[in-house]
């Protein structure tokens, strides 16, 4: 955690979208000497009132119905965007006309005219301080694992498999309120999984050219209810626990809807597979599968020189490796300690790191900015173009209209 007197001045923090993920940032802000939230934007009242009460009902709190308002009337020193994923880059782009450090939450964007906006903005504005809230690069399972590739251990990378296993409580949230709409969630792949596609994007270091991707939706459609999940009935949702994080918050902020995923008619694929191409040949597939028991994300890389598997929920890396006959090879695993906070201990990580930022110690330590949030909506834009036509989708021409030739 951040000493109090690493801060090296005061600040106003403003936040858009009083949402559980927002509260994440902000809960422990009285660790952070002299940064405190000022202003709140949200159109749904309640929501603001239990974020007050979340974070300390502090004295003094501007409460406004939506972010063009809070900024024509605060002075803000920073702002976190948590609204729903349609919002942020509108947000975003009000953010960096004031020249303030912005803790974007992922996915930038909904779709490649956003992505324009959003880059254009940027770029005449020569740049501003935003981290995305990409929770999965602070983690130190995921931090290894860049590491030991960098280090040239594995060799070249040839090819990546990923999956995330979608749990009980996430999969209900996917099916509650503006998640179950594409228009505002971006649909499946954006919403949950551009998380995983930046770890990819991140891992393989190269320009993807070429993306693949097929999905469906079998199992959580109308039947009868014998053949209902009973752990997924509305009432039950809250007793299963959260996939990662904060309990308590998700208790604040989740409220379990009367429908279950059977019953809300919702239309994206409950499993779906991405294939991605890179430019120096490195393969990689993503398989995002709702309704797991056991929610987790796992990881196998193939190298010239080299395995790696690794289980973010096992804490633990294997690393395999050819002996010098190469008829035999050496296992080792890595034991990975992780902090408590949420996300594997990534959540921790992204806000010292945004903190130290806000409060002027050292330069912006970023792990993700706006181009890495722009790069991996692209690819699961693509994903999703892909999976509705069934024909693999060209990236360049995307890069091209967002980034120029």
């Amino acid at each position: 955690m951040l000493d109090e007197r690493s801060c090296g001045r005061a600040a106003r923090v403003g936040v858009i979208g009083t949402s559980k993920r927002a509260a994440s940032y902000v809960r422990n802000l009285g660790d952070y000497s002299g940064i405190h939230v000022a202003a709140i934007a949200d159109p749904n009242e309640r929501n603001r009132s239990r974020f007050e009460r979340l974070v300390g009902g502090l004295s003094g709190l501007r409460q406004y119905d939506d972010g063009a308002s809070m900024f024509r009337d605060e002075l803000l020193d920073a702002v976190v965007i948590a609204s729903p994923n349609a919002f942020h880059a509108e947000d975003a782009v009000r953010a960096m006309s004031k020249g303030i450090p912005m803790l974007l939450e992922k996915p930038v964007a909904v779709s490649v005219e956003q992505c324009v906006q959003l880059w254009r903005e940027h770029e005449r504005l020569a740049g501003r301080q935003v981290f995305v809230g990409f929770v999965l690069r602070y983690t130190p399972f995921y931090a290894k694992i860049k590491e030991i590739i960098d280090s040239g251990f594995l060799g070249e990378i040839l090819s990546i498999e990923a999956d995330e296993n979608v749990g009980t409580y996430v999969t209900s949230v996917l099916h509650s309120g503006w998640r179950r709409n594409d228009r505002i969630s971006g649909g499946f792949i954006v919403e949950k999984c551009c998380h995983d596609i930046d770890v990819l994007n991140w891992l393989v270091g190269a320009q993807p050219v070429r993306v693949f991707s097929m999905g469906t939706r079998s199992h959580f459609v109308p039947r009868p209810h014998n053949e209902q999940h009973p752990r997924f009935l509305a009432a039950d949702v809250l007793r299963n626990g959260m996939d990662y994080g904060d309990t308590g918050l998700a208790a604040t902020f989740f409220e379990a809807e009367d429908q279950s995923p059977y019953e809300v008619g919702a239309t994206f694929p409950d499993h779906q597979s991405v294939m991605i191409e890179y430019a120096q040949g490195t393969l990689c597939t993503l398989t995002a599968v709702m309704g797991q028991p056991r929610p987790t994300r796992r990881i196998r890389i193939y190298g010239s020189d080299g395995a790696l598997s690794g289980d973010i929920q096992e804490s633990c890396i294997v690393l395999d490796r050819p002996d010098e006959s190469g008829n035999r090879w050496t296992r080792s695993e890595i034991a990975i300690v992780a902090d408590s906070s949420g996300h594997h201990g990534g959540d921790q990580a992204i806000q010292d790191a945004f903190w130290r930022t806000v409060g002027g110690v050292g330069e912006s330590c970023a792990r993700a900015g706006l181009k890495e949030g722009i790069d991996a909506v692209l690819v699961a834009i693509a994903a999703e173009q892909s999976r509705i036509s069934g024909e693999s989708v060209l990236m360049s021409p995307l890069h091209e209209q967002v980034f120029g030739p």
